[in-house]
């Protein structure tokens, strides 16, 4: 029986330290700052469409290089770069 408390505090503990953090560094990043751009035209609104449904999405400028996307009703937002692939 210990050593299955042993080994859930282990996993908790792991899952508790690896968390997406802005701060979490990848050895293998997906991009770095070189590759932010920034585009005008993904400013305003958009619309997403998924089969019937229609769910607005709004970009709006966050700082120098980044966007703020409100989806939905806009109550929630998440902070977006494009990037050069």
């Amino acid at each position: 029986m210990t050593k299955n408390w042993m080994w859930i505090a282990v996993v908790a503990a792991t899952t508790l330290f690896t968390g997406c953090s802005p701060e979490t560094v990848s050895p293998h990043p997906i991009y770095n700052d070189r590759d932010v751009v920034f585009e005008e035209a993904m400013l305003g609104k958009w619309q997403h469409r998924e089969g019937k449904e229609v769910e607005p999405w709004r970009f709006e400028r966050n700082g120098d290089d980044g966007y703020r996307l409100f989806v939905g009703d806009g109550k929630e937002a998440l902070d977006c770069r494009l990037v050069r692939l």
